[in-house]
């Protein structure tokens, strides 16, 4: 039994920290969207803003790893400074 409860928690070591870049990249995606759609209500039809909306598909799709040499975050990628990440381990464990 505690075999299967390491190999739970070795497997929510890997899941979370994926899922969390996830929920950041695709909350940031929609609410730059939600902005978008209400600048463009007015503006456009409603067959585009859907076609918009698709990107929010596209994103649940593909995975938060996933770069482009084209990008933003590419260019200054190199220019910002490392961050490290301390985690705090309790005795106990």
């Amino acid at each position: 039994m505690s075999g299967l409860i390491s190999w739970l928690n070795s497997l929510g070591d890997v899941f979370v920290p994926f899922t969390i870049r996830m929920l950041i990249q695709s909350s940031v995606l929609i609410l730059i969207l939600l902005l978008l759609d209400f600048v463009l209500r007015r503006r456009v039809r409603a067959v585009v803003r859907y076609w918009i909306w698709l990107l929010v598909l596209a994103k649940l799709l593909l995975p938060p790893s996933l770069s482009s040499p084209t990008s933003l975050v590419s260019w200054i990628g190199g220019r910002l400074p490392e961050t490290t990440i301390v985690s705090f381990v309790p005795a106990g464990r």
